[in-house]
């Protein structure tokens, strides 16, 4: 933690720290509405599996997905470090049931999409620590925050500072709607959004993820290894299994090559 007098102090544990310092190169998203998705998510040894029940789940489909998950998370060991991304819990009025079916099944992370203030890492923070009663260590479950728009990323150092907040992420799909601008090759829109959540996770401590990258061709991989030297993240989020193995070639280059790695 810095010692900056700007953020309250926050009190740490072995298991969080241990958490922000964790490889992170690839991480495969899969929807919490499909089994099958989920069943096969681990083989191709991504570093983290994000279960989501956010933004690829439908509302019709929010109990199902969340009970899934609960279950798949509590029924089989992953290889991976497994992260489940909620719906917000006051943006949403789904947020708050999340919590309460996901917590208990005990996955390594909780995703907090679209944050903005944080009040909101507070609120499930203090949702984890309630969960002490199950006899888990404290820091048994850690936070990823998600920066999705302008009023995030303008609060992102706060952000980072968290209480139990391991990791961050760059949402660029939100962003650029919130920003209202349109999506470009390279992604030059995006750049001072890196650049600042990487300098905010530096100061704290914390990891860095990009946002999804879901273009498979070749030729763009390379241009994108090539834009990417300029604001070096640790992983790339993939969407499907065959995007896998274009991540985890690429994190393979960045300690091959030129690419600097997060952790010095």
């Amino acid at each position: 933690m810095a010692n900056d007098k700007t953020f309250p102090e926050v009190k740490t544990n072995p298991l969080t720290e241990a958490a922000k310092k964790r490889l992170s190169r690839s991480m495969m998203f899969v929807p919490g509405n499909t089994p099958k998705m989920i069943n096969s998510a681990d083989i191709h040894g991504a570093d983290s599996i994000m279960i989501d029940i956010e933004d690829s789940v439908p509302i019709t489909e929010k109990d199902t997905a969340r009970l899934l998950t609960a279950e798949a998370l509590k029924s089989r060991k992953f290889r991976g470090e497994t992260v489940v991304r909620i719906n917000h819990p006051t943006q949403t009025p789904y947020g708050y049931d999340d919590l309460d079916v996901i917590v208990p099944a005990k996955p390594d992370m909780i995703r907090l999409p679209k944050t903005e203030d944080v009040s909101e890492v507070e609120i499930v923070a203090k949702k984890l620590k309630s969960r002490k009663a199950n006899g888990w260590e404290e820091g048994t479950i850690n936070i990823i925050v998600a920066i999705e728009s302008v009023r995030g990323l303008y609060n992102v150092r706060e952000i980072c500072h968290g209480p139990r907040v391991v990791a961050i992420a760059l949402g660029a799909e939100d962003y650029r709607a919130d920003l209202r601008t349109g999506k470009h090759k390279p992604a030059v829109e995006l750049l001072f959004a890196r650049q600042t959540i990487l300098h905010a996770a530096r100061e704290a401590g914390i990891r860095v993820i990009d946002t999804v990258f879901s273009d498979v061709k070749i030729l763009k991989v390379s241009a994108k290894l090539n834009s990417l030297k300029l604001w070096v993240t640790t992983a790339n989020l993939v969407s499907t299994q065959a995007k896998l193995k274009l991540s985890t070639k690429y994190s393979l280059l960045t300690k091959k090559k030129s690419l600097t790695p997060l952790r010095y």
